[in-house]
């Protein structure tokens, strides 16, 4: 996992993230230069990591939203992070068509923005 420790770092600071959200990219690696810039935090999940070893409670009380390709590992990330108890898990699984992203589905643990229901 990629970007994880900047989160803590700034959470044990007592400061917030930017809109309490986090973007947690299951294909692509995050930026690392988000805090500097007042951005929304960026975590990766790499191809190798294994969710069960992973800790999350970096994402406790936050929204996080997934995003990636591989609609599987989008589906296991998301559900991770609503076990580690993120206070909402948005879910989007896209593709890359003629350089433009097509979304696929998303899910909402809330409900709202569940596509297609």
């Amino acid at each position: 996992m990629i970007g994880d420790k900047t989160i803590f770092d700034i959470r044990r600071a007592g400061r917030a993230l930017v809109r309490d959200v986090i973007d947690v990219y299951t294909d692509i690696k995050p930026s690392r230069d988000w805090h500097r810039y007042g951005e929304v935090a960026e975590v990766g999940i790499e191809p190798g990591d294994y969710l069960d070893l992973l800790d999350l409670r970096f994402a406790i009380g936050l929204q996080v939203n997934v995003h990636g390709t591989d609609a599987g590992r989008v589906v296991e990330v998301a559900a991770a992070f609503a076990k580690a108890k993120a206070k909402r898990v948005i879910a989007t699984v896209f593709e890359h068509v003629n350089h433009r992203v097509r979304i696929i589905s998303t899910t909402d643990t809330e409900g709202v923005l569940t596509w297609p229901r």
